[in-house]
């Protein structure tokens, strides 16, 4: 989902996506995609306030590291920072470098093509630019090792064997 959306829409898509994407747990039951909403902003603070406020019940909770001024607990959304920034476009890349991720959308693809290294170092869309779809596809590569209890294993692809057909398979 991209655009600029108000709040209220934007959740209501939001949350229809979760529900779409559910999946079947340990128990049998269908439960609601993992959401990780970014928290660094207010508008992303809303949508978190009004799928609470709906009822989602999978909902991101990061816990931040207890220091002498705020006690350790979870804080609902993902919280992109200069401690979770750089790992988490390294795994974006290592991931895109071993085509370990599909990147079916030609905006996304465009956009990444303008993600540079700033004159300071730091990774960031060139002037002019966005980076919305990158930050969001790092967050959505860092929830899907969140997201499973259960050890998973890298995809392989199915053997096949050639035939003579018109796809040769």
């Amino acid at each position: 989902i991209h655009g600029r959306l108000a709040p209220e829409v934007f959740e209501e898509q939001v949350r229809a996506a979760g529900y779409f994407y559910a999946s079947s747990s340990r128990d049998g039951l269908r439960q609601p995609a993992l959401l990780a909403i970014e928290a660094n902003h207010s508008s992303g603070q809303t949508i978190l306030r009004l799928l609470k406020k709906n009822r989602y019940s999978r909902l991101f909770a990061h816990r931040p590291l207890a220091d002498r001024s705020e006690r350790a607990g979870p804080h609902l959304g993902w919280m992109t920072t200069s401690t979770t920034r750089m790992p988490m476009l390294d795994k974006l890349a290592q991931h895109i470098r071993e085509d370990a991720v599909v990147i079916p959308c030609e905006a996304s693809i465009r956009e990444m093509r303008t993600f540079v290294r700033g004159d300071d170092g730091k990774p960031q869309a060139q002037e002019g630019c966005h980076d919305d779809r990158v930050i969001s596809l790092a967050i959505a590569l860092e929830m899907a090792d969140r997201a499973y209890d259960e050890p998973r294993t890298k995809w392989q692809a199915p053997e096949y064997a050639v035939a003579d057909t018109p796809t040769g398979l």
